[in-house]
């Protein structure tokens, strides 16, 4: 009997980790300013974060991963749900154009939790705006890691 009782219990206590939840967020930006494009895409897919980025500049282009950590990577998404103000900048149709040399062309995805949805933002260069500016500058920052 002791020996049935340890086996149920050391079955449920083993070492193994659960799996990690199959959770996607992405965060996938675009801009041109004159001749300097810039590209990126951030991530936290299965609790890993990943930001990778492209900038060229009409000659040349750099491709760069830079780092990110869970807690960078939530500060940014976390705006996108507490932000009523960046609703005004959601594309609402297919029809609309992506601006990109006007604007910042920002979508999301996500798969969570039986729920999924992407979405579009463009938000203006001129945007007046100063907490959705603030928004646009730390994702923007990342491109710049690597330019310096």
């Amino acid at each position: 009997m002791f020996k049935a009782l340890l086996k149920a219990v050391g079955s449920k206590f083993s070492n193994s980790k659960p799996p990690a939840p199959n959770e996607i967020f992405v965060i996938d930006f675009f801009t041109q300013k004159g001749e300097l494009a810039t590209h990126g895409t951030i991530s936290l897919t299965n609790g890993l974060p990943k930001s990778t980025w492209t900038v060229a500049d009409g000659t040349t282009e750099r491709k760069f991963p830079v780092f990110v950590d869970e807690e960078m990577f939530r500060d940014i998404w976390d705006f996108i749900g507490n932000t009523p103000e960046l609703g005004q900048f959601q594309v609402r149709s297919s029809e609309e154009q992506l601006d990109f040399r006007k604007n910042f062309v920002i979508r999301i995805i996500f798969d969570f939790e039986e729920q999924s949805d992407r979405r579009t933002y463009l938000v203006p260069h001129t945007c007046q705006s100063t907490s959705v500016m603030d928004w646009v500058l730390k994702i923007t920052a990342l491109s710049e890691t690597q330019l310096a």
